[in-house]
C-alpha cells in the first residue's frame, strides 16, 4: 500500500499515529473524510466533509464571505501532483492550502481519509484527526447527498461546460486563481517559485510560473522558440548577449538553443509559451527542398536516477537502446540527499551538489557508449523533477528509464513511481533495478 510523499511527510513528523488499510476493506462512507477543492480570486480553499454527504457550498461561501466555486480537474492535478486523481487528501496544510472542515467529522471516534493512492486509505483516531484540524475553520458544511438526477442547475451546467472544453483544444483559465494557488503551494515556499502546465499540444506548451522576490530560474536551454509574457511584477532575463528587463504587461520573444537565466526582483507571475522545434518530417512536402535521406529520427530517452546513476545495470539498458537505433539521452537526478525511516532530511545545497556529482559521473560514463547525452539536476520529488524538465524540453521524450535501488530498499518503488510516471505523463517507462 502506498501514500503520497507529501502526506507521508505531513503525518510522519510526529503529528499523529495512523494506519493504512486496503481500499477494498468495508468502511462506512459516514466515517470517510472527503476533500473538495474550491477557488476564487483570493486563491484556493479545501473543504472537508463526510463522503456520504455533499458539500453545502453556499454555506461555506456565506461563512467566509467569498464567491467560491469548484476547481477544475486540471487545477486538482496541478496542485495535488503527487496524488492519484480520485484520492485527494483532506489535509490542505500539507499542500499549503487553507482548509475548512465539517464539524460532524470532528465528533467521530475513528476517521478514514484519502492518502493520495488509489489502493489505500488511512485510519486515525477521531481525537487525533480533530487535533490536525485545530487551526482550521469549522462549521456545518455538509448537506444531504444529491441524487445524480437532481444536481443544482449551475453546477450541472458548469460540469457540462468543462466536459465540452476538455473534448477540444479550447480551455478557459482563471490565471489570477492559478497564480494565487501557486503562491500557496509548499514548493513555492521552499524553492521560491512554482509552475504549472496549462496547455500541451505536439507543437506548444504553455506554462504559468510564480516567483518570489530575488529568486532565480537557473541557467537553462530551451530547444524551441519561447515567448515570455509578464502578468505581474517584472523579470530580468540574462543571456550571452546581456541582461534586459520585461515589465508587467510586456512580452519578450526568445530564440531557441539559447542559454538564459531568469531573475525575479519582486513578486512575479508570468506565462511561458514554449514552441517545439519542427522535425524534417513535420515540414510539408510542398515547401521542402529535396535532400538525401538522413536516416531515422533519434529517439529521445530520459534517464531518471540518483544513487544508481552510472551503474552497470543502467549502462546495459542504455547500450541496448543504442544498438536498436539512433537515440539521445538526458540524465535527470532528483536532488534527494537522504531519508530516515520516518522523514526526509533534505538540504538544497548539499543535495544538489551530490546529485550534480552523480549526474556528471553518469554522463561521462554513458557518453563513452557513443550516443549524445547530457545531464541535469531537478526537484527532490521525481514527478516534479520530470514535470519541470518537460516544461523546457518541448520535444518531449519517447521513453523514460527509471533506475532504482533494489526493491527491498528503494523508496521510489515504495511510492510506485513507475506506474505514477506512466499515468501522469503518458510516456512509456522502463524500470531497471540495481543489484543487491
Amino acid at each position: 500500500m502506498t501514500i503520497a510523499p507529501r502526506m507521508r511527510l505531513f503525518l510522519d513528523t510526529g503529528r499523529a499515529a495512523y494506519a493504512l488499510v486496503p481500499r477494498a476493506a468495508f468502511v462506512r462512507p459516514e466515517s470517510i473524510a472527503k476533500a473538495v477543492l474550491l477557488r476564487d480570486d483570493e486563491g484556493y480553499l479545501l473543504a472537508v466533509v463526510p463522503a456520504a454527504r455533499s458539500l453545502a457550498l453556499e454555506r461555506v461561501c456565506d461563512d467566509l464571505g467569498r464567491p467560491l466555486e469548484p476547481a477544475s480537474d486540471r487545477e486538482l492535478a496541478a496542485i495535488f501532483n503527487d496524488c492519484d486523481a480520485a484520492a485527494i487528501p483532506p489535509f490542505g496544510a500539507a499542500y499549503g492550502i487553507p482548509t475548512v472542515v465539517d464539524e460532524a467529522l470532528l465528533r467521530l471516534g475513528e476517521v478514514y481519509f484519502e492518502v493520495g493512492s488509489d489502493e489505500s486509505l488511512a485510519r486515525i483516531r477521531g481525537a487525533d484527526f480533530a487535533t490536525l484540524f485545530a487551526s482550521c475553520a469549522r462549521g456545518e458544511y455538509a448537506a444531504p447527498a444529491e441524487r445524480p438526477d437532481s444536481a443544482p442547475d449551475p453546477l450541472r451546467a458548469k460540469a457540462a461546460r468543462e466536459r465540452r472544453l476538455a473534448e477540444g483544444l479550447t480551455h478557459v483559465f482563471s490565471l489570477r486563481s492559478f497564480g494565487a494557488g501557486l503562491r500557496s503551494h509548499a514548493e513555492y515556499e521552499r524553492n521560491g517559485h512554482a509552475g504549472m502546465l496549462l496547455a500541451k499540444t505536439p507543437e506548444l506548451r504553455v506554462v504559468l510560473e510564480a516567483m518570489r522576490p530575488d529568486t532565480v530560474l537557473r541557467t537553462h536551454v530551451v530547444h524551441g522558440p519561447t515567448t515570455l509574457l509578464v502578468l505581474e511584477g517584472a523579470l530580468d532575463v540574462t543571456t550571452e548577449h546581456g541582461t534586459f528587463r520585461v515589465a508587467a504587461s510586456e512580452m519578450a520573444t526568445l530564440p531557441r538553443e539559447e542559454r538564459r537565466e531568469i531573475h525575479s526582483p519582486g513578486d512575479s507571475l508570468f506565462l511561458l509559451a514554449l514552441g517545439r522545434l519542427a522535425r524534417p518530417e513535420d515540414v510539408p512536402a510542398a515547401t521542402s527542398v529535396a535532400a538525401p535521406a538522413t536516416g531515422a529520427r533519434r529517439r529521445r530517452i530520459l534517464v531518471v536516477a540518483n544513487q544508481t546513476a552510472g551503474g552497470a545495470h543502467l549502462v546495459a539498458a542504455v547500450r541496448e537502446r543504442i544498438a536498436a537505433g539512433p537515440c539521445e539521452f538526458v540524465v535527470l537526478a532528483p536532488a534527494v540527499e537522504a531519508h530516515s525511516q520516518t522523514r526526509w532530511t533534505w538540504e538544497e545545497g548539499a543535495a544538489r551538489s551530490e546529485a550534480q556529482r552523480r549526474v556528471d559521473t553518469a554522463v561521462e560514463r554513458l557518453a563513452r557508449l557513443g550516443a549524445p547525452v547530457r545531464g541535469t539536476v531537478g526537484d527532490y520529488y521525481p514527478l516534479r523533477a520530470i514535470q519541470d524538465l518537460l516544461l523546457v524540453e518541448p520535444e518531449g521524450f519517447d521513453e523514460i528509464i527509471l533506475s532504482t535501488l533494489p526493491a527491498t530498499v528503494s523508496e521510489w518503488l515504495k511510492l510506485d513511481l513507475p506506474a505514477r510516471i506512466t499515468r501522469r505523463f503518458g510516456i512509456p517507462v522502463t524500470h531497471v533495478e540495481a543489484e543487491e
